[in-house]
């Protein structure tokens, strides 16, 4: 990494580590928000499918004493 006989400067090196650190923080971030949009969207999922559940058993409760 920038040895004297390398051919490669010794901030070229430097520069590649931060690019690297960089990337992988870059993708952890992606990732970590990725996984919360998908644990909101299970959550609105259960939400919406308690609602229906709820919705659901008020209409048979009302329809229950109709003809």
């Amino acid at each position: 990494m920038g040895g004297p006989d390398s051919g490669l400067d010794a901030m070229m090196g430097k520069v590649l580590v931060i690019c690297i650190v960089s990337v992988v923080a870059m993708t952890v971030l992606v990732l970590v928000d990725r996984y919360r949009l998908e644990r909101l969207r299970y959550e609105l999922g259960e939400l919406r499918l308690s609602a229906e559940l709820r919705d659901a058993g008020s209409d048979t409760v009302l329809t229950k004493g109709l003809p």
